[in-house]
């Protein structure tokens, strides 16, 4: 009987041991694959996010921004809530080192997303400085060279009158000097031949 309880008591004892030191095998290893998987998750998912809100902060403007943060931030404090609540349901011993790792694995997320954010944020205003004044410049350039054509055509357009005004007075001056001088001419001709008529006339009656 003592025999038989020390054997049911040392197979019991060790039917324990191994379920207990099973258990915490399977405990610490489903800890650590869903601390893992949650980690994996939690980073695809703030990659995701980042690239996303980049994106789309790219594209506006400063109060699109601060929105974004303010998402961002309400994303991150929820991803805490959600990974506090479930590592409440561990022991205790792994609770602790699992917040410890979660706290500083958030930390460094955390830091790595405002530096990430700051360096985003900084980049899309120096783009945006670079663009507004790359645009105010061909703008001004092209203002420049709309003034600069319109001076040289306003100017080629006045030489081009110019000169045809010019050229039509001569011609009008040209055709008044021939019109005035075949005027004198006749008036002359019309004169010297009326004269010698006169004259011729006024030889016959002498004669006669």
């Amino acid at each position: 009987m003592s025999g038989t309880l020390t054997h049911s008591g040392d197979r019991s004892a060790a039917s324990m041991s191994g379920t207990l030191k099973h258990r915490e095998n399977r405990s610490a290893a489903s800890m650590s694959g869903t601390l893992k998987h949650s980690e994996d998750r939690g980073a695809a998912s703030m990659s995701g996010r980042l690239i996303h809100s980049e994106h789309r902060s790219a594209a506006a403007t400063s109060g699109t921004l601060i929105h974004s943060d303010d998402r961002s931030a309400a994303s991150m404090s929820g991803t805490l809530k959600h990974s506090e609540d479930r590592s409440a349901a561990s022991m205790s011993g792994t609770l602790k080192h699992s917040e410890d790792r979660s706290a500083a694995s958030m930390s460094g997320t955390l830091k790595h997303s405002e530096d990430r954010t700051a360096a985003s944020m900084s980049g899309t205003l120096k783009h945006s400085e670079d663009r507004s004044v790359a645009s105010m410049s061909g703008t001004l350039k092209h203002s420049e060279d709309r003034s600069a054509a319109s001076m040289r055509g306003t100017l080629k357009h006045s030489e081009d009158r110019s000169a045809a005004s010019m050229s039509r007075t001569l011609k009008h001056s040209e055709d008044r000097s021939a019109a005035s001088m075949k005027r004198t001419l006749t008036h002359s001709e019309d004169r010297s031949a009326s004269s010698m008529r006169g004259t011729l006339k006024h030889s016959e009656d002498r004669s006669a």
